[in-house]
């Protein structure tokens, strides 16, 4: 079950919606919808290989407004009505951008030096020229304890414009994985 504290101030329970997100910064403030309820998961099916959140929606469960991304596009948004399955796609807000000229983010494994397996995501420009290899840009997240997450990084497509490498490594200490790779040693960044 998902409670939600509407705008109004009611506590309304949905059973079995997804997994709610919050704003750290205010307490009971919903950021949106992500896991493996039927809307989420009806969503999904009709948007595939883009990163899909529910938004906001409808007291009734009715009509959703969807964030979805794509490593190569940020957010665009449309209308979901649950009864019907239709979307309404909502005027863009950069109808500018061209994702096909953006670099695509890939996720990637290494190896740090004590042998653990470490993930992050690369993102390459356009090849160059005589098969040069673009000089790379390591793009940590801040934290320690945070984590960079596949979908759209405005930063790491504006260094890849100029023909850099970005990696974006979910270094030790990283939130979101096993404590061989959060907890071990205690947070010893001199092992990395």
């Amino acid at each position: 079950y998902t409670l939600l504290v509407t705008a109004s101030g009611v506590l309304t329970i949905y059973p079995h919606i997804a997994e709610l997100g919050f704003d750290p910064n205010t307490a009971l403030t919903p950021i949106g919808l992500i896991g493996a309820g039927p809307h989420v998961i009806a969503v999904n099916a009709k948007l595939p290989g883009r990163l899909n959140i529910i938004a906001d929606f409808d007291e009734q469960l009715k009509t959703f407004v969807v964030a979805s991304s794509s490593g190569r596009e940020p957010n665009r948004f449309v209308l979901y009505e649950h009864a019907t399955g239709n979307f309404l796609p909502l005027p863009s807000p950069t109808p500018w951008f061209k994702p096909a000229e953006m670099s695509v983010q890939r996720p990637v494994k290494f190896t740090a030096r004590d042998g653990l397996e470490l993930e992050g995501y690369l993102s390459l420009p356009t090849p160059a020229a005589g098969g040069q290899k673009p000089p790379l840009v390591v793009f940590a997240h801040g934290g320690p304890w945070a984590r960079d997450t596949w979908g759209f990084n405005a930063d790491a497509q504006f260094l890849t414009s100029p023909n850099y490498a970005v990696l974006q490594p979910n270094y030790r200490c990283s939130t979101g994985y096993s404590n061989a790779v959060s907890k071990d040693d205690d947070f010893e960044f001199r092992k990395m």
